[in-house]
């Protein structure tokens, strides 16, 4: 709809970057939609290994958050935008084997 969400990861213990989990024995290709107007933040890492997630909405967003997504399948649509950046120095913690996977595909 058009209201306004900002979710965030925690940024310290195991789960730190974590956003959402998706329980790596769920039924395969389940959907998880993540869904909002120009007033959404969602900053950390959704994982869902064995499902489809879906960002849906219309505008870029207004806050800083920046999703990372480690997903199955990936689906976009509407009209907005989704830039993918990570600055270690100012974004949320990635978990360390994060971390060393995103090095070696940098």
């Amino acid at each position: 709809g058009n209201g306004s969400i900002e979710l965030s990861a925690p940024t310290t213990g195991d789960l730190a970057g974590i956003l959402f989990f998706e329980d790596r024995d769920n039924t395969p290709l389940q959907a998880h939609s993540f869904r909002g107007g120009s007033n959404k933040s969602y900053s950390g890492v959704i994982y869902v290994p064995a499902g489809v997630a879906g960002y849906v909405g219309n505008g870029a967003g207004s806050g800083s958050g920046t999703p990372w997504f480690i997903a199955w399948q990936f689906r976009m649509s509407g009209n907005g935008e989704l830039n993918i950046e990570y600055d270690p120095d100012n974004s949320f913690p990635l978990p360390e084997v994060m971390q060393q996977k995103l090095a070696i595909l940098q």
